[in-house]
């Protein structure tokens, strides 16, 4: 059995940063057509290979950006929020993207910018995994890309702010797993000693013993694989 070292503060953490102009790329397209500027503000993953791109838009109508990405192939976009020219754009991604690519590869997006037909991408590559990979990736996948900066630095950002990660829990468990988490903790199962056993919760949910065990464990796995195994779980797991 192999154990996965969690990345401290005192890895090296390589921060990499591209560019791109590739119109292939539907937020480069829309930014271009109408002049405006797209802010990536959450990176969420999400079920089925999925992964959500949050992007704040300054200087462009959310509704016109939102028709023109949701044109694309692999895109489902829609204005979260809208006021004159600025705004919040929601775009599920159902291929890849850049961000996606990089994530891939294990490197972590941490800044996306779009303005003037070209996107601007930071991201951090931890110890466990290869720079060089992340940014070859994106490369193949688009032609005109080309490194801007790679440097070393001593902190490594949180891979899930609060709300990323409440997010990230949410498409991750089923309703009876977070049921099974929740009647556990609020029981005292994760207490020591424990004041609950499982037995006991699983007739307080009114299913057998079982039944209970495999949601619960199931749900743990998920969240040890969101905090370990850079945020990602796999279907296999239930």
């Amino acid at each position: 059995m192999s154990i996965r070292r969690q990345e401290s503060a005192a890895d090296p953490v390589v921060e990499i940063e591209l560019l791109l102009s590739d119109e292939s790329v539907p937020v480069i397209a829309a930014a271009a057509a109408e002049e405006c500027r797209f802010d990536l503000e959450e990176f969420i993953p999400r079920a089925d290979d999925e992964h959500g791109e949050y992007y704040s838009v300054e200087g462009g109508d959310p509704e016109v950006v939102t028709e023109m990405v949701d044109e694309h192939p692999g895109r489902e976009a829609q204005a979260l929020t809208r006021r004159d020219d600025t705004g919040l754009v929601e775009v599920i991604v159902t291929d890849d993207s850049p961000a996606m690519v990089l994530a891939q590869h294990g490197a972590l997006p941490r800044r996306v910018a779009v303005e003037d037909g070209e996107m601007t991408l930071a991201a951090e590559v931890p110890a466990s995994h290869d720079a060089s990979e992340a940014i070859s990736a994106v490369s193949e996948a688009y032609e005109d890309a080309r490194l801007l900066a790679q440097r070393q630095q001593s902190y490594f950002t949180p891979l899930f702010s609060h709300r990323e990660f409440e997010e990230a829990v949410e498409t991750a468990l089923t309703d009876r797993q977070r049921e099974a988490l929740e009647v556990a903790h609020e029981g005292g199962y994760y207490a020591w000693p424990r004041e609950v056993t499982c037995q006991e919760l699983a007739e307080e949910l009114g299913v057998a013993t079982p039944t209970y065990t495999e949601h619960l464990r199931t749900a743990e796995q998920k969240l040890i694989q969101l905090l370990f195994e850079d945020g990602a779980v796999s279907e296999a797991d239930g």
